[in-house]
Formats: C-alpha cells, structure tokens, sequence
C-alpha cells in the first residue's frame, strides 16, 4: 500500500478532474476520480481516500450538497475532510444579494459537512495549501 495521501476528486468536468489530477500528483499525492455524485460516494466508501474534492452542480440523481451529507453521516467516510469546488459562482456580479446568496451557500456546505469552500477558477498553488491545511488539521499530516 502507498504511504502517499490519497486524494478523490468529484467533478463532472472531466478536463478539470485531469488538470487537478496531474497538479496534485505533482504535488506527491495519489489521486482518484469520479465525474457524479452516486460513483464519488461508491469510490469513498470503497477506497477510503484522505480527502474529498467535491464539486456541487454534477449530473446524475446526488449533487455535490447531498453527497456531502451522505459522506458526513456514513461511518465508513464520515472522517474523511470534504473541500467544495464549485464553478457555481464564478461569473456572479458581487452585488449585494449576489454576495448574500454565496455566503448562503458556503454555510449549507459547512452545514453538511464540509471544511472548505472554494470557487472556480482556482489558483493551482490555492488549492494545494488548502489540501495540506485540510490533511494536517485532519490528522493526516502531509
């Protein structure tokens, strides 16, 4: 077995699952892929990954919101650290009521069991100190 953490990213974008995929194999994790929410949950629960990359707006009957909360309350993935990416609001006007409604949204995922948020585009040097935080906070220091 690979001491490398081992990093499952959800998206239905397959081009952005394989850029992600090839920053943080670069970056000396080990990576695993699912484009739905239904296949995400399948490969948490069989491979128990360090953590969870989860896109919201996916196709298919489980969203990245409800997969969330099965991740959450499901013994065998409940441990597991979830950071959202989502593309949701990336060319939302920050008006008033726009900024209101993403603070809406950040919350119901922290709600539902996620310890990170961020917004797409991302910056590939973000998203790797947001998965070092999220492993060392974890436990599972990196």
């Amino acid at each position: 077995m690979s001491s490398r953490k081992r990093v499952l990213v959800v998206d239905d974008n397959e081009r952005l699952v394989r850029l992600i995929e090839r920053l943080l194999e670069s970056a000396g994790y080990e990576v695993l892929t699912a484009f739905d929410g239904e296949a995400g949950l399948d490969v948490a629960r069989d491979e128990g990954p360090d953590l969870i990359i989860l896109d919201i707006v996916m196709p298919g009957e489980i969203n990245g919101y409800q997969a969330c909360y099965h991740l959450s309350t499901d013994r065998r993935t409940k441990d597991i650290p979830v950071l959202i990416l989502t593309g949701k609001w990336e060319n939302a006007e920050e008006s008033k009521q726009e900024l209101n409604r993403r603070i809406k949204e950040q919350t119901g995922a922290y709600d539902l069991g996620a310890m990170d948020y961020m917004t797409k585009p991302v910056r590939g040097s973000e998203l790797i100190r947001r998965v070092r935080g999220l492993l060392w906070f974890s436990g599972g220091v990196d």
